[in-house]
């Protein structure tokens, strides 16, 4: 595919993540907009291009990625003024076409990078899934070219999968990383340090991959061994917060197990 211009709106986590993997890329950062000066004149000095505050994106860009907060995507876009060509996609996980109702974008998709982006880490984009949807299949061709520049993983999802995938994101990344802060509170309560988990963490999510999760689950609960369930609920009594989501997580691993044998 011939470079395109790109023009980045948010220069956050997720912009920045995306405008180093578009030049990376080969194609043209065009514009960089952010609604705080700094991030935005910092960012676009990396690509030597413009910034600037207001969303509008001059007829030379080809496409537009939306990358803010989902709060302020239907506010931002009802403001977005672009050329009747360029397309313009969002990059929300959980937010559909229909956030574009209203608004005089005839070209518009949704770019959804299936990972969590930090400003300190730079996960390797080829090995990101990317989920591409368009209420046009020209578009949808055009997307899925362009985030086929980037990854080689790259699906074409409709709304309702996309939101079941993204719940399941939230499962397996932002449920599991309260689950490390959870572990490194206990640690830190008897002055260990957090590292002492660290191989098991390794295991538990290569075993995981490896055997799949089904297979992988061991632990008291898959046991079903109450003495040491009951154990742990004493120790817990520090903290009726974290007593609450150890029995929750116990019953939902033996209802599953009790399942899975009556089937």
């Amino acid at each position: 595919m011939k470079g395109k211009s790109v023009s980045i709106i948010g220069a956050g986590k997720v912009g920045s993540a995306l405008a180093h993997a578009f030049a990376d890329a080969g194609h043209k950062i065009n514009l960089i907009v952010s609604s705080k000066e700094e991030s935005a004149s910092a960012l676009a000095a990396a690509f030597n291009c413009r910034w600037s505050v207001d969303p509008i994106i001059d007829s030379g860009t080809d496409f537009v990625v939306v990358a803010v907060p989902d709060s302020i995507i239907s506010s931002l876009l009802s403001e977005l003024r672009v050329s009747g060509e360029t397309i313009v996609c969002h990059t929300a996980g959980s937010i559909g076409l229909d956030v574009f109702e209203g608004t005089q974008i005839d070209n518009r998709g949704i770019i959804y990078p299936l990972q969590t982006f930090s400003i300190s880490r730079n996960p390797e984009i080829k090995e990101i899934p990317i989920l591409i949807e368009s209420d046009k299949s020209t578009i949808s061709h055009k997307m899925m070219e362009l985030a086929g520049t980037l990854s080689d993983k790259v699906y074409e999802v409709d709304g309702d999968r996309r939101g079941m995938i993204h719940l399941a994101a939230v499962f397996v990344c932002n449920f599991v990383n309260h689950m490390y802060r959870t572990g490194e509170m206990i640690t830190d309560k008897i002055n260990l340090p957090f590292e002492i988990l660290e191989p098991l963490i390794r295991e538990t999510m290569n075993k995981a991959q490896e055997i799949g999760p089904e297979n992988a689950q061991t632990g008291p609960a898959a046991r079903n061994d109450r003495i040491t369930i009951e154990k742990h609920l004493n120790l817990l009594s520090f903290s009726p917060t974290m007593k609450d989501i150890y029995e929750a997580i116990t019953n939902s691993i033996i209802n599953q197990g009790s399942k899975s044998l009556n089937e």
